[in-house]
């Protein structure tokens, strides 16, 4: 049965060969970054917000009762502000992130990362301060704590 479809579909297995052979002599190059564009915020108690939004962005509806929020940053700004809602309240919390943004070329074939580092916040929060200041996968925990 498999020789008689082999005999019925040569090109299956040059294809076949050709693939393996190319994939074979090539190394594989690791495309992977330490670096994220998302940042850790983390609340000292556990949040009851409404709506989360991103000012020039999109707007997260359903948000859970969390301490910790990845949210992510603009990569064309030097800034992105956030608003949190809660139906407590008639107004909304700003954060606004500052920080500085270093691309460059892993390889021609990876192309380019962008390295962020926190600079300043602005808030109406109570208290807002930045934990770790560089965004990378490797440095566990927050990147910012707020107090409110």
């Amino acid at each position: 049965m498999i020789l008689k479809f082999i005999a019925h579909n040569p090109w299956l297995i040059i294809t076949i060969a050709l693939c393996a052979a190319v994939i074979g002599c090539k190394d594989l190059e690791d495309c992977r970054t330490d670096y994220t564009s998302l940042v850790s915020i983390d609340f000292q108690k556990t949040t009851d917000f409404d709506a989360i939004e991103i000012v020039g962005g999109i707007k997260f509806t359903s948000v859970p009762s969390y301490r910790v929020f990845p949210l992510p940053l603009n990569p064309s700004a030097d800034s992105t502000t956030f608003l949190f809602y809660k139906s407590s309240s008639t107004t909304a919390d700003t954060l606004a992130i500052f920080y500085k943004r270093a691309p460059s070329l892993i390889s021609p074939q990876c192309g380019v990362q962008q390295a962020y580092t926190l600079d300043s916040l602005q808030t109406t929060f109570a208290k807002a301060s930045i934990i770790h200041a560089s965004l990378r996968k490797s440095i566990p925990g927050p990147h910012v704590q707020i107090s409110y």
